[in-house]
């Protein structure tokens, strides 16, 4: 943990502001390099978090936790506030709205590499998911100890199943604790273009037309696994998302209109030109106000201290904020 005061980026260090370079370096010699992830408390540190990320060659590929607004210690809790401004002397003023604890993940290591390596995106797609603040969820370079690779079908589902895995195991009715098969989800995706080909707030017959097919060829191709082509891709994208309730977006190609949550996938090529998708996951994710519940709580299940906890008698007897002289 470092408690620090975001200035610009950077980190306020007495009357001078260290920029993140700096306290990046000094993050390599923390004697806690080895945890989890780095905690950036105090005050106002997003956009130095969002500075650090991306050095991960460097640094490593470990989260960091920043906070937007201001920590205050009350009432036997820690918990995130606006932050209102400061005063004269450069003391941060807290408001009343609740603020946020930042998960920040660090870049994609191969992003700034030149080099055109089998299964990882290409300079052009990883300057696109920069734009969109989006990297790889898993930093695995191919298939593992050299195994082949899926056919793209199942490559579209096993990645939209490592973002979406309950919702699309109960689409395909099958066992929960396992992937669904990949032909019980494209028998159930052929089901439901049948059964409402012609409903107009759906608009698959304007799809197909737009795709330049018919419901036959398609009806067909669905119920036959490993058949994948950029026409049928289109229209699976569309079927799963309107199933899931979800936007499911193809990063560079095309995405799907709608109001659900967004899940990301970017397709890529191996050494002889094979179709394959990686899961997406945005470099950002906000979580709630309070410090301990989100540390113990609310993270992914791999970055949570479970056996976290306050010792309430070293909390002050009054409300006091990082940045603070004085008890108020």
């Amino acid at each position: 943990m470092v408690f620090a005061q975001g200035v610009k980026g950077g980190l306020r260090w007495a009357n001078r502001t260290l920029g993140h370079w700096a306290v990046y370096r000094m993050l390599e010699h923390h004697p806690e390099r080895g945890e989890k992830a780095v905690l950036l408390a105090g005050c106002n540190t997003v956009q130095l978090a969002k500075n650090i990320s991306r050095y991960p060659v460097e640094f490593g590929t470990r989260p960091l936790l920043a906070i937007d607004g201001l920590l205050v210690f009350e009432n036997g809790k820690i918990t995130v506030r606006e932050t209102l401004g400061f005063s004269q002397n450069g003391k941060p003023i807290p408001g009343d709205e609740p603020g946020a604890v930042v998960l920040q993940l660090m870049s994609d290591p191969h992003a700034k590499q030149v080099r055109t390596d089998p299964w990882l995106p290409t300079a052009a797609q990883y300057q696109l998911l920069d734009t969109l603040g989006l990297r790889r969820l898993h930093l695995t370079t191919g298939p593992d100890n050299g195994a082949p690779q899926p056919a793209a079908d199942e490559s579209f589902l096993t990645a939209l199943d490592q973002l979406a895995g309950p919702q699309l195991r109960a689409l395909a009715g099958g066992d929960m604790s396992a992937p669904a098969s990949v032909q019980a989800i494209r028998d159930r995706l052929a089901t439901q273009l049948s059964a409402k080909l012609d409903d107009p707030a759906l608009g698959y017959r304007d799809l197909l037309g737009e795709v330049g097919t018919d419901a036959d060829t398609v009806l067909r191709e669905l119920r036959t696994t490993g058949v994948w082509h950029s026409k049928l891709e289109h229209i699976v994208q569309v079927l799963v998302s309107d199933l899931l309730g979800v936007q499911v977006n193809l990063v560079g190609v095309r995405d799907v209109a709608g109001e659900g949550p967004q899940l990301h996938l970017v397709p890529v090529k191996g050494p002889r030109g094979e179709t394959a998708y990686l899961p997406l996951t945005p470099m950002q994710h906000r979580y709630g106000a309070d410090l301990i519940e989100v540390l113990s709580k609310e993270l992914p299940p791999e970055l949570r201290q479970s056996d976290l906890a306050l010792d309430l008698e070293s909390m002050p007897s009054r409300s006091v904020h990082f940045g603070s002289t004085e008890a108020r």
